[in-house]
């Protein structure tokens, strides 16, 4: 049986009306089928990447809208960037530098995990990290 809150459901209703978009004309935006679109409006709650899809069509707070369908919040990339860089500085006795192409706050948490491991193979190769 699917997870029903009214709240959720509100909400929906409430960014497409302050849009100015039917469950249709919001496929533009979401990619959404308006029979999706119908169900989150009754309150029903989709899969949380449905929920993420939603989100960012309307350019709203991802982790605001997981909290509010009862899914837990993400980490952003930079955050993770940031909490990997001490953990590693800590490991190294000194300060990792982290001089990527993408800005912080563009990066996704795959793009910071993957950055991480490869400033820790990095130390490792340079004999600076040993496991």
């Amino acid at each position: 049986m699917p997870r029903v809150d009214d709240a959720f459901g509100k909400a929906v209703t409430h960014v497409l009306t302050e849009h100015q978009l039917g469950k249709r004309q919001q496929t533009v935006r979401t990619g959404l089928d308006h029979v999706t679109i119908g169900k989150m409006m009754d309150g029903i709650i989709p899969s949380v990447e449905t929920v993420e899809k939603f989100a960012r069509g309307f350019k709203l707070d991802v982790n605001a809208w997981r909290t509010l369908a009862g899914y837990e919040p993400v980490e952003s990339g930079a955050q993770i960037l940031d909490a990997g860089l001490y953990r590693l500085s800590q490991r190294v006795g000194e300060v990792i530098p982290w001089e990527g192409e993408t800005p912080r706050e563009r990066l996704t948490p795959a793009e910071a995990r993957a950055e991480l491991a490869d400033i820790e193979e990095e130390l490792r190769e340079r004999g600076m990290l040993k496991d």
